[in-house]
C-alpha cells in the first residue's frame, strides 16, 4: 500500500512544476505506488534501475519507457528530459549511489542537473530514489527536493495487523477467532520500526494456530535495529529490582513514566563523553555535523533527555538497561562513535538512519533519551543543557553497597563460607566489583573472602579521577543516591577531603 504522506508530498511537488525529487525510502516499490497515486493511472511514468534498465511503471508509461530506450544512468535524464510528453515522470532506483558521496557518478550528476531546466518547462518530474541523500553531490543541492517516506504509522501496522490475520485464518479454513484488540496491539507495537513490505512478511511468518507469535515478532525487529549501524535492541530482562540502591534515580524514572507523556521507547546514548562528540579538536567537521544533527533532533522532538556521570561500574549503564525492562519499554543502545565515518556526509547519514528507526520504534510516543559517561570533558556546552537532569553516580557509601550485595548473593546462592565480607573490606567497591566478586566466588565454589582477593576496587584504581568528578559534582548535578543536589561526602575522622 502507498505511503498517503509520501503521495501528498509527491503531489504538491507536482502542483509546483518541481523538475527534480529525491526520495528517502525504505520501500522502493512503496515509493513507485506513492508516486502512481500522486501523478495518476493516466501519468506516462517510466523507472530504470542498474539490472532492468528503462522499463514502465504504468500503462500509459509504455510509449515514454520505449522512446527513452536502452540505456546508462547518465543518459537517462537526458533522454527523459528530451522525450515528447509532458506531465511525465521518470524514475530512477538507487540514485543515492550514483549522486551521493565521494564515489557519485560525474557523468550522472552532471546529466540530472542538465535535465532540470527542460524537465521544468515541460512539467515532467525526475524522481530519485534511494536509501539516504544526505551527502547530495554539491552540484545538485540547490536544485533537488528532497522527501522522505516516513515508515507505516501505528494506523497502517494495525490494518495490516488485521489484513494479514484475516488472510490467514481464510487460507487455512480456520475458526479461530480474528486477533484481539489487546493482540493485535501488542503486534504493532513489535513491528513498529519495519517498513510495510518487512512488516508484513515478519507478521505472516509469526502466525500460527493461536495468533502472532510475539517473541519472533520481536526477533525480526531486532535484526532490523542490528543492521542500522551503531544502533542495537537491548532486552535483557533486568528490572530495577536487579538494582541496588540509587533510589532518586529509580524515583526519577517512575515518574517521567508515570508522567502524562509517557515515553515510548528508551534511548541510550552509551559513553557519549568517549565519542567524537568530545574531541573538540577535530577539524573535518564530522564531530560538528554529528552533534550539530543529534541537538537539532532532540530539539525539533522535544525529547526529554537525562545524562548520568558517574565512575565506571557504578551502575549507569545497568540503570539503563533495566529501564526499559521496568517498565516494559523496548531500550535501543546508541554508539556515536560507531556511527563516525571519514566523511561528513558518511556520519550524518549514519546518524539520521540511527534516528529514523528510534523515531519509527517510538511510533507516537515520546522518546526518552539517556546520555551515560564517565567525564564530561570536551562535551559542549549546548549538548549537555539538551540534557535536563544530570545524575552523578557516586561510588557507593557502605549502606548503598549492602543491598548491592543482596541483589547479586539472591542470584547466586551456594556460596561457601560467611555471607558478607568484614565490614570495610568492600571499601571503594562499585556495583560492578561487588557482581564481581561474587560471580566469582559462585563459579569457582569459594568463600566471597577468598573471591575478594582477587578484585581491584575501582576506588583505588580511579582515586584521582573520583575526587576531580566529585569536584566537578559537587553542587552542580542531583545525586545518585541521596535525594537532592550531590554533597561532597564527609571525609573520615581525623583526615580532610583532598580537593
Amino acid at each position: 500500500m502507498a505511503n498517503n504522506n509520501l503521495s501528498d508530498q509527491l503531489n504538491r511537488c507536482r502542483r509546483a512544476g518541481v523538475p527534480l525529487v529525491a526520495v528517502e525510502t525504505p520501500d522502493p516499490a512503496s515509493a513507485i505506488r506513492a508516486v502512481r497515486q500522486a501523478w495518476g493511472d493516466a501519468a506516462p511514468i517510466a523507472q530504470w534501475d542498474l539490472a532492468l534498465r528503462t522499463r514502465a511503471a504504468s500503462e500509459a508509461g509504455e510509449p515514454l519507457a520505449a522512446e527513452i530506450g536502452e540505456c546508462d544512468s547518465w543518459e537517462l535524464p537526458l533522454r527523459f528530459s528530451g522525450a515528447a510528453c509532458e506531465d511525465a515522470v521518470a524514475v530512477v532506483h538507487g540514485a543515492d549511489v550514483l549522486v551521493c558521496g565521494d564515489r557519485a557518478d560525474p557523468l550522472t550528476v552532471q546529466a540530472v542537473w542538465h535535465a532540470r531546466d527542460a524537465c521544468k518547462a515541460q512539467g515532467k518530474c525526475l524522481v530519485l530514489l534511494g536509501a539516504s541523500f544526505a551527502s547530495l553531490s554539491p552540484a545538485l543541492r540547490n536544485d533537488v527536493v528532497v522527501l522522505e517516506e516516513p515508515l507505516p504509522d501505528a494506523a497502517a501496522l494495525d490494518s495490516l495487523v488485521r489484513q494479514v490475520d484475516a488472510c490467514h485464518r481464510e487460507s487455512l479454513g480456520s475458526a479461530r477467532p480474528p486477533v484481539s484488540d489487546a493482540d493485535a496491539a501488542r503486534a504493532v507495537e513489535a513491528v513498529q520500526g519495519l517498513s510495510a513490505f518487512l512488516a508484513e512478511q515478519a507478521l505472516a511468518m509469526a502466525l500460527n494456530g493461536d495468533g502472532y507469535n510475539m517473541g519472533e515478532l520481536w526477533g525480526h525487529k531486532r535484526k532490523l535495529v542490528s543492521q542500522t549501524r551503531g544502533l542495537s535492541v537491548h532486552r535483557g530482562g533486568e528490572s530495577f529490582a536487579d538494582l541496588g540502591g540509587l533510589g532518586p534515580v529509580k524515583a526519577d524514572l517512575r515518574a517521567v513514566m508515570a508522567g502524562r507523556r509517557r515515553p515510548a521507547v528508551v534511548c541510550w546514548i552509551d559513553e557519549i563523553g568517549t565519542t567524537g562528540l568530545a574531541a573538540r579538536q577535530d577539524t573535518s567537521g564530522v564531530n560538528q555535523d554529528q552533534e550539530g544533527t543529534l541537538l537539532s533532533w532532540m530539539e525539533d522532538r522535544d525529547i526529554y533527555g537525562v545524562f548520568y556521570l558517574g565512575p565506571a561500574g557504578t551502575g549507569k549503564s545497568a540503570m539503563c538497561k533495566a529501564c526499559g525492562g521496568e517498565f516494559g519499554v523496548p531500550t535501543l543502545r546508541v554508539d556515536l562513535g560507531a556511527m563516525q565515518g571519514s566523511l561528513v556526509g558518511e556520519s550524518q547519514r549514519a546518524l539520521r538512519d540511527a534516528l529514523r528507526v528510534i523515531e519509527a520504534v517510538a511510533g507516537d510516543g515520546r522518546i526518552l533519551a539517556v546520555a551515560t559517561s564517565n567525564s564530561v570533558d570536551g562535551l559542549s556546552a549546548p549538548m549537555r543543557s539538551r540534557f535536563t537532569d544530570t545524575f552523578f553516580f557516586d561510588l557507593p557509601t557502605a549502606e548503598e553497597r549492602r543491598p548491592i550485595w543482596d541483589v547479586w548473593l539472591a542470584k547466586h546462592p551456594g556460596i561457601p563460607g560467611d555471607a558478607r565480607l568484614a565490614d570495610g573490606a568492600d571499601e571503594g567497591w562499585v556495583g560492578r566489583n561487588i557482581r564481581q566478586c561474587v560471580a566469582k566466588a559462585w563459579e569457582r565454589n569459594v568463600p566471597l573472602a577468598e573471591a575478594a582477593r582477587h578484585i581491584v576496587p575501582v576506588g583505588s584504581v580511579e582515586r584521582e579521577e573520583v575526587e576531580r568528578l566529585r569536584g566537578q559534582a559537587a553542587g552542580r548535578f542531583l545525586s545518585a543516591s541521596q535525594p537532592g543536589v550531590y554533597r561532597l561526602p564527609e571525609p573520615p575522622k581525623g583526615r580532610k577531603m583532598r580537593r
